[in-house]
């Protein structure tokens, strides 16, 4: 009888180590991480939290102010930084963070990458190179949150860009032109080469690759006439204009070279 009862009381022990053993097995198969990922991942975050870091605020607060002002450098991938970013802002993906020629002594504000190995390493190289160096809590967008400006790279699939942009028929077009009794800028963002060669008369050209860091050619109050290569380059520029705070801007909806083909007016002059 006794051997029988030890052998149940066995039984049972097995069956119970048995069962904790499958539960703390499923426990980490559904984290999706092992107890030293995770151990490696604490270790991570803290170090990114223990960053020198601005609050959203106050990074907008000394963007805008007068005088000497932080560079902000943007450590995302070029596809982030193209789809939303801080005006005049410097793109340098984390992984080329080597390559930057920082001036040593200057202030920068960092827009953070994703991952908080890349951060952390690229904070350290740049601490290296002599620079002042903060990370804007929350990044991008915590930087929106906080009032911040963005630049839009101008998706047309996006309600929200395609409601910057107005749009009209070449015959609008050449009407806005036409009318002396509402002035407007015309504004030719294609290469200076293909305006030296034919644009719509009295256009300016400031290329679109060209329009961020030239914007204040361009005064908020402004009535614009825009046009560029194919509607998809003004549709961009339009976006980017918006975000620039120039509002009152018609889009023509036409590539140049068929508004050319149509007959409308141009010159080389």
């Amino acid at each position: 009888m006794q051997d029988r009862a030890f052998s149940r009381q066995d039984a049972t022990a097995i069956i119970i180590g048995f069962g904790l053993v499958v539960v703390v097995v499923v426990f980490f198969a559904v984290k999706g991480m092992s107890p030293e990922q995770d151990d490696a991942t604490a270790t991570a975050v803290t170090e990114e939290q223990a960053l020198p870091s601005v609050a959203p605020a106050e990074a907008v607060r000394l963007s805008l102010a007068s005088g000497t002002r932080p560079i902000v450098l943007d450590i995302r991938t070029d596809v982030e930084y193209q789809a939303s970013h801080i005006p005049d802002s410097v793109s340098v993906p984390a992984e080329t963070i080597d390559g930057y020629a920082a001036v040593g002594g200057t202030d920068v504000l960092v827009i953070p990458a994703r991952e908080p190995e890349l951060t952390a390493d690229a904070m350290r190289t740049l601490t290296e190179k002599g620079v002042r160096v903060s990370i804007i809590e929350g990044g991008i967008t915590g930087w929106e949150t906080a009032g911040g400006p963005v630049v839009a790279f101008g998706n047309p699939a996006s309600p929200t860009d395609r409601s910057k942009v107005n749009f009209v028929s070449a015959d609008a077009f050449k009407s806005i032109v036409e009318d002396r009794r509402i002035l407007h800028m015309i504004l030719d963002i294609r290469s200076a080469e293909a305006f030296a060669k034919s644009h719509v008369p009295e256009s300016y050209n400031i290329p679109f690759s060209e329009l961020e860091k030239r914007r204040g050619e361009i005064p908020p109050a402004t009535n614009v006439a825009l046009y560029g290569e194919d509607d998809l380059e003004a549709f961009q520029a339009s976006t980017r204009l918006f975000d620039f705070g120039v509002f009152s801007v018609k889009t023509l909806d036409v590539s140049f070279s068929e508004w050319e083909t149509r007959g409308f007016p141009v010159t080389d002059k």
